[in-house]
């Protein structure tokens, strides 16, 4: 007889409109429970219904998918199987939500013909194979999971198979009733000598295709006689050997299965009293509840196309789709290649955002990358000979450059409050857990927190000051920021499971090890609209700076990489440091930097703010007389070394404990004598402290100091000595760019804003010298006394306006090199209350600007710097931190090709 065993030809078959039901009968309510008053009639509750749906299939033309209808009482599919081979299978849960016990009544399958049996298999089955059973018992509050196949035989005698196409009209139907006598526990018949091993599931979450986040399989072992011995395996493989043991509860119990790239299930051996041996194994079951990673998007343009590819990766069910968008996340082209092409683009700055999906279904975080579309070396094609002008008449797309000028004009003063591009984030929770040192004592713990998605920031709720060892994390959530001396307004938060301590013997210092899962931000959308250039007025007149996620202002300049910041009122163009090779602006890399560096290795008297300070042979012991702070962040085990006395070394500017010295830790004790807080007798300090009073809510000392500084702001503002960075910055200027000092200009300044600030609050009286608390650029940024933010200048005085040539500025530059401002920086996208990690000056890694932030009531000179994450942040100037220098490129005479995208940066030649 012939065997049909390919698909050379093929038949449609349609199944319409399977009705799979389940019916109730209510018949044995009343005569097989005990009804005793109103109360019992009142809480007894029937709910038997449908739950959980996942179907599969392989050359079915899906016309309805097999869905659950509102009643969870009927499945409705309709599909179309054409060739032999074809099939349609889905798995569901009937579930038992009631407070009785139901059995299956009646079981029909109905729809199909003695002929059409040939050449369709029509099943339903228990997930495990095994065949549903008139009285097979489902308990209250329990689930069995069954399975319906229908498949178009695809090795069936010929005779057999249909003439044309055929509709089948196919019904399923399951009746359920009250548990009776009859009821059976899907138990072995009663001449079984072998236990009986039955597969169920319990509290599985599907995902799609086959797949579940999360599934624990449930068994139940059954014996005509007593259970001596149960062991089970888990394994990918085709199977185990049972090995590990278990009690059972009520006959059964359940395991969790884990991820896997293949599957998994256990197996299971049963022994009863008269040793007979049931070895039995689940069905494979695909697990996979981890986020796939999208580890990068890389957008390349070509003309008036950019193709983006999104590298992931992902553990178990692997990367199934792709998501690709060059609207801000307002929509998204989905695709299973890792690769998609944007077509017919326009000219302009792209942020461009993409993220995955596993065969799961878990979907990844967003990544982001930016580009900048040109369409050809719009200059060059134009006759536009001076790379300013390229910039300004670029940016328009108009070869008149006072044209492009009066369009940038009319863009107005964007908003320097916020970022640029603005984002909006969403919490995201690191799936494993991690370790942190701190050692600080007492930290900030909240029960609760919130999210703030305009800043991508967390704060505590429900905090109290603990030392982290007294709190018992078994008890409910508890939650750290990073810095866990703060409450408010941090990028990162932990959840803290565990704690451990070690003492340290010779101080006695007890670090605290914090066992945490981490709590940080995604982007999940932006607003670039306010990317490209603006113009502002500088003290040479009109300048036109970038701001946002630019990606058109890149240099190649002397074989490094440069930002364009601004074209200067002077018509130079001011640039940023960027690499040794391209990079993209949310790419993260300390090669955008040269290296870190303190900004001054000095921080105890306000000219240090200074990129020169005054003239050290001046200086004089001086005292903080009445004005004390509160020093915070100390530990509250570590014994730290106190004297009646001091010794100063004038040559090193330092302090020493001296006198009558003891080591203790912070407390009562220790108010009236003098400290540099170190655990060292020989230890040195630039400025020295003296207690006055033991906070043990905080567990701080109040302290006066006492440093070698200046007594007059004449003093503090000379500038005689150049500050750490302006010797670093000369240095690296005559090892690397001394050869191309014809292309600098001498006469563009750079700006060390030394301006005190006209807003007084508490201790900040704002003179300027010694160790009096002072603002400088802090009021343009932040908030003082209720003031709002002043707002970024590029206004400069003479005196504090670095040049080498004493015509433009103070002529106090050996070579015409220094940092950016933090004006600038705001100008460019960078705010001091959100994080921002799109626009072109972020860089992953901390680095200094030029500008002075304020000498703090902690007696500590503070200077501005672009934090990690991009925000403006401030630190103490001998902090070490990233250098990026800046100079500014004369116009004149300059020969350049490209277009000054990534890609084709502006290159000068």
């Amino acid at each position: 007889m012939e065997k049909r065993k390919s698909r050379k030809r093929g038949f449609l078959v349609v199944l319409l409109l399977l009705i799979v039901g389940i019916s109730i009968g209510y018949a044995a309510l009343t005569s097989n429970i005990n009804i005793n008053g109103n109360a019992k009639i009142n809480n007894a509750k029937w709910d038997v219904h449908f739950a959980n749906l996942v179907d599969d299939f392989e050359g079915a033309e899906i016309i309805n998918k097999a869905e659950i209808d509102n009643s969870r009482m009927n499945i409705n599919f309709n599909v179309s199987l054409k060739m032999p081979g074809d099939f349609y299978e889905f798995y569901v849960d009937v579930v038992n939500d009631g407070t009785i016990d139901a059995m299956l009544n009646k079981l029909t399958l109905a729809g199909l013909s003695d002929a059409q049996k040939g050449y369709i298999d029509y099943s339903l089955t228990y997930w495990d194979g095994s065949n549903l059973t008139v009285n097979d018992i489902l308990k209250s509050q329990e689930k069995e999971k069954v399975k319906v196949y229908i498949k178009y035989k695809d090795d069936i005698d010929s005779t057999q198979l249909p003439s044309g196409n055929e509709s089948l009209n196919l019904t399923l139907d399951l009746e359920y009733i009250q548990a009776n006598d009859n009821a059976t526990d899907r138990t072995p018949d009663k001449d079984s000598k072998s236990p009986v091993i039955r597969f169920s599931s319990k509290n599985e979450n599907s995902g799609k295709n086959n797949w579940y986040y999360n599934y624990t399989v449930s068994t139940r072992v059954i014996d005509n006689g007593t259970i001596k011995s149960v062991k089970y395996c888990k394994t990918s493989n085709k199977d185990c050997t049972p090995d590990k043991s278990v009690t059972l509860v009520d006959n059964s119990f359940a395991i969790e299965l884990e991820n896997s790239k293949t599957g998994q299930k256990i197996c299971v051996s049963a022994i009863d009293n008269e040793n007979n041996e049931t070895v039995k194994c689940s069905s494979n079951i695909m697990v996979d509840n981890e986020v796939p990673v999208a580890n990068k998007i890389t957008p390349v343009p070509d003309d008036d196309t950019m193709t983006v590819t999104i590298d992931a990766t992902d553990n178990f069910s692997g990367v199934k789709t792709y998501y690709f968008s060059k609207d801000n996340g307002n929509t998204y082209i989905e695709s299973e290649n890792p690769n998609y092409t944007f077509i017919n683009l326009e000219e302009k700055d792209y942020l461009v955002m993409g993220y995955v999906k596993d065969a799961a279904g878990n979907t990844s975080d967003t990544v982001t990358a930016t580009v900048t579309i040109k369409h050809a070396d719009f200059c060059n094609h134009n006759d536009i000979n001076d790379l300013g002008d390229c910039l300004l008449a670029s940016e328009v797309g108009t070869t008149d450059v006072e044209e492009a000028k009066t369009v940038i004009k009319a863009k107005g003063t964007p908003n320097f409050n916020i970022t640029a591009p603005t984002m909006i984030y969403e919490e995201k929770v690191a799936t494993g857990t991690s370790t942190v040192n701190i050692t600080v004592g007492k930290i900030y713990v909240g029960t609760g927190y919130t999210f703030n998605p305009d800043t991508g920031y967390y704060s505590l709720t429900g905090y109290s000051r603990v030392t982290p060892d007294s709190i018992d994390y078994t008890k409910g959530d508890y939650f750290v920021l990073s810095d866990s001396r703060t409450v408010s307004n941090k990028g990162t938060m932990y959840k803290i499971s565990n704690v451990s301590t070690k003492t340290a013997e010779d101080t006695g210092t007890v670090t605290y090890t914090l066992t945490k899962t981490n709590y940080t931000s995604n982007i999940i959308s932006y607003d670039a609209s306010e990317v490209g250039l603006y113009a502002s007025t500088d003290n040479d007149g009109d300048t036109y700076y970038y701001r946002g996620s630019v990606g058109g202002n890149y240099v190649k300049f002397n074989n490094m990489y440069w930002r364009v910041i601004r074209v200067n009122g002077d018509g130079s163009i001011r640039m940023i440091y960027d690499g040794t090779s391209a990079h993209s602006n949310e790419e993260k890399t300390s090669n955008k930097q040269l290296t870190t560096k303190s900004f001054n290795s000095y921080y105890n008297d306000n000219t240090y703010v200074g990129y020169m300070y005054g003239d050290s042979s001046k200086f004089v012991e001086t005292d903080s007389k009445s004005k004390t702070f509160s020093y915070t962040g100390l530990s509250a085990t570590t014994k730290y070394v106190f004297g009646t006395s001091y010794e100063f070394d004038q040559a090193s500017r330092s302090y020493k404990v001296a006198g009558t010295t003891h080591t203790g830790v912070l407390g009562t004790d220790q108010i009236g004598y003098y400290t540099c807080f170190s655990t060292n007798p020989e230890g040195k300090c630039q400025r020295l402290l003296y207690t006055t009073a033991y906070n043990s809510s905080n567990g701080s000392m109040t302290v006066k100091a006492k440093e070698f500084g200046t007594t007059n702001l004449l003093d503090a503002r000379e500038k005689v000595t150049s500050s750490t960075m302006k010797s670093y910055l000369d240095d690296w200027y005559s090892k690397n760019l001394l050869s191309q000092k014809d292309k600098l200009s001498n006469n563009a300044t750079f700006c060390n804003n030394t301006t005190k600030s006209t807003i007084s609050s508490g201790t900040y009286t704002n003179e300027g010298y010694g160790i009096n608390p002072t603002y400088y650029g802090y009021e343009r940024f932040y908030s003082i006394a209720g003031n709002e933010p002043k707002g970024p200048t590029l206004a400069c005085s003479n005196d504090d306006s670095y040049s080498v040539s004493a015509t433009t500025g103070n002529g106090k530059l050996t070579y015409p090199i220094g940092l950016i401002t933090t004006d600038e920086v705001n100008m460019a996208g960078g705010n001091g209350g959100r994080m921002n990690s799109l626009y072109y000056l972020h860089s992953g890694t901390t680095y200094w600007t030029m500008s002075p932030s304020l000498f703090n009531r902690l007696f500590s000179a503070n200077a501005f710097c672009v934090a990690s994450t991009g925000t403006l942040a401030e630190f103490s100037v001998n902090s070490g931190y990233g250098v990026r220098p800046v100079i500014n490129l004369k116009t004149d005479n300059l020969s350049f090709k490209g277009t000054g995208t990534k890609e084709d940066p502006y290159v000068i030649e």
